[in-house]
């Protein structure tokens, strides 16, 4: 294939004046050779340019797509994060109030335990209380009782001896 210089480098012979036919002619047809080969190179490179440039088309398209769906993924699992900490803040909310609810709970049955405890208390110093004073009336009775039977073995002695 010839250059652009190769070309205007060529030199044609001249006979009386006016160049050689054959040599034009060969000249003609070197170049008409390159040139339709040179045309039909930038055919086939148009082609493949055009086929080239419909596959940069799909891949762009197809990266917008992507980042179209990395930026609803992104959304997605920023909502879903957001969704999961309010619902994990609603389950320690209601895990809270309940634990307060146990805890008053709790603290009412203490109350309640340490109320019966000192009404038990008291019962139990009134009861024991009772039962003191009943046993000082029995050991009172038994020491009237022992007291009386003295009197009366007393008594008996002197009867017996006064009738003897």
């Amino acid at each position: 294939m010839l250059t652009p210089l190769e070309i205007q480098k060529i030199e044609f012979t001249k006979k009386m004046g006016k160049y050689v036919t054959a040599d034009v002619d060969e000249a003609f047809s070197v170049i008409s050779a390159d040139y339709e080969a040179l045309y039909k190179e930038n055919i086939r490179l148009r082609d493949r340019l055009e086929v080239l440039e419909d596959l940069v088309n799909k891949y762009k398209s197809m990266e917008d797509t992507m980042r179209d769906t990395l930026i609803v993924a992104q959304k997605a699992a920023d909502d879903l994060g957001k969704s999961a900490a309010q619902k994990a803040e609603a389950i320690i909310q209601k895990a809270e109030n309940e634990a307060e609810i146990i805890r008053e709970g709790a603290r009412v049955m203490a109350n309640q335990t340490l109320t019966e405890r000192e009404k038990l208390a008291n019962d139990l110093y009134a009861y024991s209380a009772q039962i003191n004073s009943i046993l000082d009336a029995q050991k009172q009775l038994v020491a009237q009782i022992l007291n009386t039977r003295s009197d009366n073995d007393g008594l008996q002695s002197d009867t017996e001896s006064s009738e003897n």
